[in-house]
Formats: structure tokens, sequence, C-alpha cells
């Protein structure tokens, strides 16, 4: 089952980047959708998703070409993260936003946020973010 606001999370997306070379979903957990979707409308991009567990590839394809990366973004392999153009995370743990943050600045990648209903960070990590409402959800974004 789709989550509620993924095509607004998608358009989101489109409307800010027209061909990127790469995007990372962190924290996929097992809903590969956003990310299954991205693949189909930038064919020519590299796809991937992280999280910490090899339980997502259950719910991928083979045939997909997304690229599944298992990592801890508190002690992120930033190896993986340059030369994003784009990394998002949908509604993450609160407690890993910071870390989202951190390597995004660090790799110079734009992030999207799109937290959990009623469940923000706190006002100093807030401030570090553009938020940006849609009809069903906040957006959390960094170097858009």
């Amino acid at each position: 089952m789709p989550l509620p606001d993924q095509d607004e999370i998608i358009n989101f997306i489109l409307k800010r980047f027209a061909s990127p070379k790469k995007i990372i979903e962190v924290g996929v957990g097992f809903y590969p959708d956003i990310a299954l979707k991205l693949k189909t409308i930038y064919p020519n991009a590299e796809i991937l998703v992280v999280d910490t567990s090899l339980t997502i590839r259950k719910f991928i394809n083979e045939k997909t070409d997304l690229k599944i990366i298992i990592d801890n973004v508190s002690t992120p392999h930033l190896e993986y993260y340059y030369n994003a153009d784009l990394i998002y995370s949908i509604r993450p743990p609160v407690e890993i936003i910071k870390d989202l943050f951190e390597i995004a600045v660090k790799v110079n990648s734009a992030l999207i946020i799109r937290c959990l209903s009623g469940e923000f960070p706190s006002e100093n990590i807030l401030k570090l973010f553009k938020a940006s409402n849609t009809s069903k959800a906040m957006i959390l974004s960094y170097n858009l």
C-alpha cells in the first residue's frame, strides 16, 4: 500500500531535480515505493536505498536496478553518499535527522526529510532546514 503523501513527495522532488545522477533514500524500511517510482522517472539515475538491515531485499524486485546499501547513519560510510544530488528520508526517527543533515553537509548534497506527523526535531535542528507544507505533509529541505 503506497504512503498517503507519496505523490506529493515525488512531485516535490520532480520540481527540484530535472536530471539527477544519484538519489539516496535513507531508512527505506519496508516501503521502497518512492525509490521505485523515482527509478522509473529517472531511469539513468543511480538510485540507492539505505537501511540498517537486509529485510528490504524481500520488498525489491531484483530487476529494478535499485542498489541496496546496509549502513547506519549514526556512523555512516560516507563513500556511499558522495556525489548524491539528493538524499531523502521518509518519516525517519527524529533522533537521526541531525545525522542525515551532517551527512548532507559533508557530501554537499540536497536533503529532504518527511517527518512523522507531529514529531519534529528540536528547534536547533529545525532552524537548519526550510519547511514546506504540502496538503498532506510538512517537508524539511536543506541545500535546495
